[in-house]
């Protein structure tokens, strides 16, 4: 991977030609598209904003074409997108070195494209009704989960008030799983270790809580534009969470037993665990635990 790293840094025009072959080859059932996100990610962080969009605008041209012919779809489009937040995010981290600012660019930005989507679909609450009231029912039967109709009914009215924001969320989710790599390829060949001591320091500040508890109480209002928000403000306090589990966890030689056991409650029990992860970040952000338990390794 090291020569790899750095014949891409001196040849743009290759990295470029990678993209773009990336992102082609899975109209001919090749799935690589990934390829294409962690080059254009590796780019931008290690020689910038510049040479990013260089390596995104080759891996653009298939969308323009494809534009150009009206031959494509929300699921192409997404794709696409997906790589344009990935240059985001990876100019951000670059500048900023920091994860918590990527997770709350991330949040904005998902706030604005919620907000368009409303603008533009103003009964997209009622239309994931729809969706919902058909699938989830027949999804409870095969799975025997032995729910009500009333209960099936409840689920849907709350999974169809976030549904735009968690699609939104997952999107995201994908651009933060290249962009990691993409560091983590980068800390290898310039930084060894740099990629944990940030991991570690995912820390949501008192403004962005105090935006968080705002949202929160909109929600009384029964705004369905806050509902969808409230997946993509969340986000940062889940990453916060895992950071201060695995930060914790670094104090204690066997730390990682209880990491394991982390994710795997977080498997079988998400709903819950992911809420006390996020509660621990909140609380993380106006008592910063770090500070007063610091982990043995970032004394080092």
């Amino acid at each position: 991977m090291r020569e790899i790293g750095v014949y891409l840094l001196r040849h743009y025009t290759v990295a470029a030609f990678v993209a773009l072959l990336a992102v082609l080859l899975p109209f001919f059932g090749v799935p690589v598209g990934w390829v294409a996100a962690l080059v254009i990610a590796y780019i931008t962080l290690c020689r910038g904003a510049k040479a990013g969009l260089y390596i995104l605008t080759a891996a653009m041209l298939p969308l323009v074409i494809l534009v150009f012919k009206g031959d494509w779809g929300l699921g192409l489009l997404s794709i696409f997108a997906g790589n344009i937040l990935i240059w985001l995010f990876a100019v951000v981290l670059r500048r900023t070195e920091s994860w918590a600012m990527v997770a709350q660019t991330a949040a904005v930005v998902g706030i604005v494209v919620i907000a368009i989507v409303h603008i533009h679909m103003p009964d997209v609450h009622q239309w994931w009704l729809t969706k919902f009231s058909s699938l989830l029912p027949q999804f409870t039967k095969q799975m025997g989960l032995g729910i009500s109709a009333q209960q099936t009914h409840s689920m849907v009215l709350i999974v169809a008030k976030i549904a735009t924001g968690m699609q939104v969320v997952l999107v995201f989710l994908r651009g933060l799983f290249y962009l990691f790599f993409a560091r983590m390829w980068q800390a290898y060949m310039f930084n060894p270790g740099g990629l944990k001591r940030e991991c570690y320091q995912i820390r949501m500040g008192k403004i962005y809580s105090i935006v968080m508890i705002l949202f929160c109480i909109a929600i009384v209002a029964g705004s369905n534009f806050v509902w969808d928000c409230l997946p993509v403000i969340l986000l940062p306090f889940f990453l916060a969470g895992l950071s201060l589990i695995h930060a914790t966890a670094a104090r204690h030689k066997n730390g990682f037993v209880a990491v394991i056991a982390m994710y795997i409650l977080l498997f079988f029990l998400f709903p819950y665990v992911a809420g006390l992860l996020m509660l621990a970040a909140f609380v993380d952000s106006w008592y910063d635990f770090r500070i007063r338990y610091q982990p043995s390794q970032l004394k080092e």
